[in-house]
């Protein structure tokens, strides 16, 4: 499984409006989209990064080519 991070404003932006969302380990439970594949899952608090990392599973990232090192967009919904 590999990360796609989430530092900066977005991730401030993040913070502020899902601080009553918080769940387990300060992970905010999401719905992801990359491209045209549209999952649930949850993005995880990192100290590294200042911000969140989200986990994109084998199958988002076969469905939309995507290798490591790729700059990719997401959106994320709360």
């Amino acid at each position: 499984m590999n990360f796609v991070t989430i530092d900066g404003d977005v991730a401030k932006a993040l913070r502020e409006a899902s601080h009553r969302r918080a769940a387990a380990w300060g992970s905010v439970c999401v719905r992801a989209t990359i491209g045209a594949t549209r999952w649930r899952t949850a993005v995880f608090p990192s100290k590294d990064a200042d911000g969140y990392v989200l986990p994109v599973k084998a199958s988002v990232r076969k469905a939309e080519v995507i290798g490591e090192g790729d700059v990719v967009t997401v959106n994320l919904e709360l």
